[in-house]
């Protein structure tokens, strides 16, 4: 994957937006994925925005490296969001926080067997409540046409159902 960092830029932008905060953000460079976020009333965050490539996670290993390019990072944005479980652990020992905007998966229900569906269900894997939060937050999903159902769950969570599976569902990223 290219370099998620003009992503990130968006989100946050948009996220600003609707936020109503837009004119109170700005985003710098540092470096080739850091990323300076400077908004009004708070403290500046220093963000290292990390990719990770088809089928991997990102590893202790990832995180060292991340850190040994940008030492100074506070945060640690990983996109798309898939991430060992070793890292929480790990980057908190650190004082570091990595996290991704959650992951809207896969389509399932009604809306894959009718033209003029009644809503859409979605499933959100994600890796921490706030991801979660975020993604929930982002929209108004209920007042969308058709209105986006979420369900969220982890992504050992879905293993343990094996809910794509039951679901029939299909994969949207």
């Amino acid at each position: 994957m290219s370099n998620p960092r003009p992503w990130v830029m968006r989100k946050l932008e948009e996220e600003a937006r609707h936020d109503g905060e837009l004119s109170g953000l700005r985003l710098e460079h540092v470096g080739t994925n850091g990323l300076r976020i400077v908004r009004r009333a708070r403290p500046d965050a220093l963000v290292y925005c990390a990719s990770v490539e088809h089928g991997e996670t990102f590893g202790p290993q990832d995180l060292e490296h991340v850190l040994g390019v940008l030492s100074e990072a506070q945060f640690v944005v990983v996109v798309p969001t898939r991430i060992d479980h070793e890292v929480f652990v790990h980057a908190e020992e650190l004082g570091v926080c990595v996290d991704g905007f959650g992951e809207l998966v896969a389509a399932f229900g009604s809306a894959l067997r009718q033209d003029d569906p009644h809503d859409l269900d979605v499933l959100l894997l994600y890796d921490s409540r706030a991801s979660e939060v975020a993604v929930r937050g982002a929209e108004r999903w209920s007042e969308t046409r058709p209105p986006v159902h979420i369900i969220a769950m982890t992504r050992a969570e879905e293993r343990e159902y094996r809910f794509i599976q039951g679901t029939s569902a299909v994969r949207l990223l």
